[in-house]
């Protein structure tokens, strides 16, 4: 049997009836990033680890277009600590960067899932042109591939973090096959 994803609104008033949380911006914070899961957004909502990785990601991404090499290695550190939330933490990596879509190209801020981290996401907009959201979407989507490949994670976080450093600083090292 299929399950299909609930609506935002739906995940929204589920957790609002059955969750200890009375924070109504971080409940609405997990309906947006559950995918329609209620299982997701329960264990976003109860899980302060996820809440800190989060914050981890989104601080090392933003970092990275300050233009210093030293934030890809901050990345992969992230990156490799986290290895057991490896969904969770591609999740929020997909969900900054199509928020960073909808800043420089569509200009659609209602959509924004992580309005809680809008300031920043706004600034790595500014520093970043307009291909660049959907050059990181391509980026990640490659990098799920391999991870789900079973391809050494160490390694491929390490070169993840090095492309999205080069997405972001609009700099290409490597030539092109």
């Amino acid at each position: 049997m299929k399950f299909y994803p609930l609506d935002e609104a739906s995940v929204r008033e589920y957790l609002a009836k059955n969750c200890d949380c009375d924070d109504a911006d971080k409940i609405d914070l997990a309906a947006k990033m559950c995918q329609g899961s209620i299982g997701k957004a329960k264990e976003l909502l109860e899980n302060s680890d996820a809440a800190e990785l989060r914050n981890e990601l989104v601080s090392s991404i933003a970092a990275l277009a300050e233009g210093r090499r030293k934030s890809i290695y901050d990345l992969v550190l992230v990156l490799k600590n986290g290895k057991d939330e490896q969904d969770f933490m591609m999740n929020v990596l997909q969900s900054v960067f199509c928020d960073l879509m909808y800043i420089k190209k569509a200009e659609m801020g209602e959509r924004i899932v992580n309005s809680d981290k809008k300031t920043i996401i706004n600034k790595l907009a500014a520093a970043v042109s307009e291909k660049t959201p959907l050059r990181l979407l391509e980026i990640l989507i490659k990098y799920r591939e391999y991870f789900s490949k079973n391809i050494s994670y160490a390694l491929s976080v390490q070169c993840l973090s090095l492309e999205l450093w080069e997405a972001i600083n609009d700099r290409g090292y490597r030539n092109k096959i």
